[in-house]
């Protein structure tokens, strides 16, 4: 698995074989689903399944000396550390633009030019399709809009988990498309073609996934918005905290312009600080270094997220050197015998592969070169597996509760304030539109056969085969 140290190509053992190296993420999907079924449904509740399943695979290794090397290397790898950085740094920059009261902000602004908070939610999609697919980063687009957007939602009387939908909708839809997002790449090597063709190609289900999406969002926007009284009780002083659009705006030109992720939020989290201090939005004493300031505040909002991430990052990398999930999916390929039967079981692979590995580009590493096999003995074009492998993967994503963005965005709309009591991270999946419709888009395409093209062994485009399948 990319990004992970692979021992030197020396296989992790468990009791049990390859069976056994799948039982502690069973036990994790498990634990998981009976927290929720008793109402314990806080991020925090996820330590107790990912602890869980490291007990689990503990008691399975055959080799329990290799049980702390197995740990390190792990948390070694450079994807790891990048994750666990940005979570902590996104916590305080969340901070400092909700305390600061940019929210108020915004909400003043769209008082002023009559915005109406029955279409706010599909403004949210529209404005993290653009900021995504230009970033490339769905965990960037959602660190730099749900702080500053959700709470502006809210309290204009949008449906939270509608807004919720939204910011991760518009965060997939340009993580799936933008050439330079992670996915894009990894789909397009691993299918062995080229990134251009696989963008090209993948604009129709895209753009037509976001068009029915837009129309969902509207009609829900419409006939789930509740007015609210605090539209009335802000006035002009909170047009000031518009200053701290500065931050997020240098976010985006500094990703915009190939700045590394985590240095363009550090400059930003400065940025947005030192505006805030300067226009007396934050005080030094009570809002910054006081234990309930921004920077303690935020580092403890993000710490039920990054430690659920600290115990993925272990069962990601036992499972990759155990070599289990390589001879369970490279059989699937010997059970299709059509074209139609090889996509959906690619389909099928890809979710299977994302609902125990809950991170796209991780799973996709996992899963891509074997959809490659599978559609190559078809003749199946390049470019249509990688679209394949990146919208379903995408997708499913966004429809897992224990998914890192969803997780993400639930984390900062509770953290942001604007979020009631009794929500819990699930209860966002019906209204994450844009997935449901992009496998829907993608399993109709498989249905009827659109966009499937066909290619010789040097890559030629050849006529569809004869084939009986309906």
């Amino acid at each position: 698995m990319a990004g992970f140290d692979t021992n030197g190509g020396k296989k992790l053992l468990f009791h049990g074989g390859n069976f056994g190296a799948f039982i502690p993420l069973i036990v994790m999907g498990i634990s998981i689903v009976g927290l929720f079924s008793t109402g314990n449904t806080s991020t925090n509740a996820f330590w107790i399944a990912g602890f869980a399943a490291i007990c689990a695979a503990f008691l399975l290794m055959k080799d329990k000396r290799e049980f702390t090397e197995v740990i390190i290397r792990g948390l070694s790898s450079s994807m790891c550390a990048t994750m666990l950085s940005i979570f902590l740094f996104v916590g305080i920059f969340a901070k400092i633009l909700t305390i600061g009261g940019l929210p108020n902000g915004i909400l003043w602004f769209s008082q002023l030019i009559g915005a109406s908070g029955k279409f706010f939610p599909l403004a949210i999609f529209l404005i993290g399709c653009l900021l995504a697919t230009a970033t490339g980063t769905s965990v960037g687009t959602i660190n730099t809009i749900a702080p500053v957007l959700f709470p502006a939602a809210v309290m204009l009387g949008c449906n939270p988990l509608l807004v919720m939908g939204a910011i991760v909708g518009g965060a997939y839809f340009g993580d799936n498309l933008a050439p330079i997002s992670d996915t894009t790449i990894i789909s397009a090597v691993t299918q062995e073609t080229d990134v251009p063709i696989c963008v090209k190609t993948r604009l129709k289900y895209s753009i037509t996934a976001g068009l029915i999406t837009c129309v969902l969002f509207i009609v829900f926007g419409i006939s789930t918005f509740t007015p609210t009284d605090s539209i009335v009780t802000l006035d002009a002083g909170a047009a000031k905290s518009l200053l701290l659009l500065i931050g997020p705006a240098v976010l985006i030109v500094m990703m915009l312009r190939g700045s590394k992720m985590l240095s363009a939020l550090f400059t930003a989290t400065m940025i947005s600080l030192a505006v805030a201090l300067v226009s007396g939005l934050l005080d030094w004493q009570e809002g910054v270094i006081s234990s309930s300031g921004v920077v303690i505040a935020g580092i403890n909002g993000m710490i039920g997220l990054s430690v659920y991430s600290f115990l993925l990052f272990i069962l990601m990398q036992m499972l990759s050197e155990s070599g289990a999930l390589d001879v369970v999916v490279s059989g699937i390929g010997r059970h299709c015998k059509t074209p139609v039967s090889a996509e959906f079981s690619c389909i099928g692979l890809v979710m299977f592969t994302m609902a125990f590995i809950p991170k796209n580009n991780c799973s996709m590493v996992v899963s891509g070169p074997v959809v490659r096999r599978i559609l190559k003995q078809q003749n199946i074009a390049r470019h249509r597996g990688s679209n394949l492998l990146d919208g379903i993967a995408v997708a499913f994503g966004g429809l897992l509760p224990y998914g890192t963005c969803m997780l993400l965005t639930f984390n900062l709309a509770t953290e942001s304030g604007a979020l009631a009591e009794g929500y819990n991270v699930a209860q966002i999946i019906p209204y994450a539109f844009y997935s449901w419709v992009l496998i829907a888009v993608l399993v109709l395409s498989v249905f009827i056969g659109w966009g499937r093209e066909f290619e010789d062994e040097a890559g030629e485009n050849i006529p569809a085969p004869s084939r009986k399948e309906k």
